[in-house]
């Protein structure tokens, strides 16, 4: 009876045993499942908000002069005539903070005297590529032949220094993916002062 008893012990054991080894595992809580639906929409609305904050954001591009060198130059100053004739090799510059190019058009850039343009110069179409800055070279003569010879102009001849203000304005679109196009109009506003006696150009300064 004893070892009946054991025998019996150890059944009992081994079937509950074997009933916990294959007891079913329980079912995965639907929790984990809407955390991660959650977290894949927050994603793209993080991604969408960052397309629209940083790369589909459009910001005017700059319009500067990059450099200017005086080519040729020529000046009088009498008690009966007053004068300058200036020949200049300028490089403007057009920087594109935008994810897509700028293309603009053609354009003018004006160089004034005390307010009165004394020069003009003809920028041609083009193009600054996304994230890049686009250089480009011109000429323009600078000539007082047209203004009266008065007392300001004797004096700036006779100081050996003339200021020149510089004017132009870029009409374009940047274009982003190949769909959207935004109309932009960067401006260039730049003095200097162009030596004549060392023949060379001083204290430029675009805004």
């Amino acid at each position: 009876m004893k070892d009946q008893a054991v025998q019996m012990a150890i059944a009992i054991l081994e079937s509950a045993a074997a009933d916990h080894s294959e007891e079913a595992p329980k079912k995965k809580s639907p929790f984990k499942k809407y955390a991660l639906i959650g977290l894949a929409v927050l994603v793209c609305v993080a991604v969408t908000v960052t397309l629209c904050l940083v790369i589909l954001r459009v910001k005017t591009p700059k319009f500067r002069l990059a450099s200017v060198a005086v080519n040729d130059l020529s000046f009088t100053n009498t008690t009966t005539s007053a004068s300058f004739d200036i020949s200049l090799d300028a490089v403007y510059a057009v920087k594109n903070p935008n994810y897509g190019p700028f293309k603009y058009r053609g354009a003018y850039v004006n160089l004034l005297y005390r307010g009165k343009r004394v020069g003009k110069a003809r920028i041609v179409e083009g193009k600054a590529k996304a994230l890049s800055t686009a250089e480009v070279g011109f000429s323009v003569s600078v000539s007082s032949w047209d203004l009266s010879a008065g007392s300001d102009l004797r004096q700036d001849i006779g100081s050996g220094m003339v200021w020149l203000s510089v004017g132009s304005q870029l009409r374009g679109d940047v274009e982003l993916i190949k769909v959207i196009k935004k109309n932009r109009k960067p401006e260039m506003s730049c003095t200097m002062a162009v030596n004549l006696v060392d023949k060379v150009v001083q204290n430029m300064k675009c805004a």
